[in-house]
Formats: C-alpha cells, structure tokens, sequence
C-alpha cells in the first residue's frame, strides 16, 4: 500500500468514527492484490533499468505461504480503497528519488 493511500483512509477512519464505532476498530488497509518479494523486485528493475542478482535461498516454512490481506470491510464501512498500484507507487518513489537526488 502506497503511503498516499495510507494517509486518505486515517482521513477517512477520522471522519467516520461515529460511523463505525459498533464495529471491530480493525481494518486491513491494503489493495487485496498478491505481491511476491520478486513481483516487487522485478518492477524495481524494469522501473530502473537496473538488474541487480537475486540470490534464492531453500525457503523456511513458517506455517503460513502467502497472505492477501482483504480490504473489504474498509471499503464497505468507509467507502475506501486503494488507489495508487504498485507499478505506480515504485514510479512515483523512483521520480521523487531522482528529484531530491537522495544518495548525496
């Protein structure tokens, strides 16, 4: 989730409080679109035109592979979701980078 996003629904959670105060004050703030560490790394590069070598290691199950976070009750009760995609996000944070020239 882009921070752009992040900050429209705490606006949202702040003007509908009344409405949502019988319900669970949990929200999963995220698009509901599956993102693999690779899926983000693979945008990066393409974004850059930098390859970078990804090592691979065996992977360590920790009982749970993949996890989708589901926004719908925060678009129900809020009327929000996401608006700003991945491909976006890494666009606009590569601009923004180039721009403020972070590396000095």
């Amino acid at each position: 989730v882009n921070v752009n996003d992040l900050v429209d629904v705490c606006a949202k959670l702040s003007e509908g409080k009344d409405k949502i105060k019988e319900q669970t004050p949990i929200f999963n703030v995220s698009t509901g679109i599956e993102s693999s560490v690779i899926d983000v790394i693979n945008k990066i590069q393409k974004n850059t035109r930098v390859q970078v070598e990804t090592i691979h290691k065996k992977e360590i199950f920790s009982g749970q592979k993949r996890s989708i976070l589901s926004p719908n009750k925060t678009k129900k009760l809020l009327n929000w979701k996401a608006k700003i995609s991945l491909e976006r996000g890494i666009k606009d944070s590569i601009k923004e980078y180039k721009i403020y020239n972070y590396e000095n």
